[in-house]
């Protein structure tokens, strides 16, 4: 596999053009391309925006897909770690993410996807919208065994400090939390079925 490919600004109106066909199918496996780089690198990353809510049932419908990244490594080492694959097409100028916003796109099939990479807290997002976020993969039955598969790439320090946020603001949930992100020895909350 080849690089990555880098647009000039002159270019971004047509390649944000052509995204605009993209499907919810298409922008999640856009997102998985994107995801298999960020966790071979050990990066926390976080969907934000339409196809979250997507990912949560809604039937909203969204044109990008929002990807805050750890503000634990620049935006441009965060690049940095789609260089190697020819799908990706990323801003050339430095001067494209100065804002902490890098858009990307990634070629699934013939159709480009759009991925607005955002440095985390970029755009002023609080702490109470990744906690709302943090708490629901832990507790939702569909996420947490995901979650709990990944854990261990995650400081313990970080998950005891999301662990303290849910035994103060959400008591009912600290087991399942707990679980999730490997901070006890209990059962799954629900038995698995066969």
């Amino acid at each position: 596999m080849s690089g990555c490919k880098y647009y000039p600004p002159e270019d971004l109106d047509e390649l944000e053009e052509l995204a605009e066909a993209a499907t919810g199918p298409q922008q999640e496996a856009a997102l998985q391309i994107i995801a298999a780089h960020f966790h071979d690198a050990h990066l926390a990353y976080g969907v934000m925006g339409g196809l979250n809510f997507c990912v949560r049932g809604s039937g909203r419908a969204t044109q990008d897909v929002d990807v805050a990244v750890s503000k634990n490594r620049s935006l441009e080492a965060t690049l940095g770690l789609l260089s190697g694959d020819n799908r990706i097409t990323r801003p050339k100028s430095k001067t494209a993410w100065v804002s902490g916003v890098a858009r990307i796109f990634v070629l699934v099939g013939r159709q480009q996807v759009q991925i607005d990479l955002k440095w985390q807290r970029a755009e002023g997002h609080d702490f109470d919208g990744d906690y709302t976020d943090l708490r629901f993969v832990c507790t939702d039955k569909r996420y947490r065994n995901a979650v709990r598969e990944m854990a261990d790439a995650i400081p313990r320090a970080q998950r005891m400090e999301l662990l303290e946020e849910v035994e103060e603001h959400n008591p009912k949930s600290v087991a399942t939390v707990a679980y999730a992100l490997k901070l006890d020895d209990t059962p799954a909350p629900e038995p698995a079925r066969p």
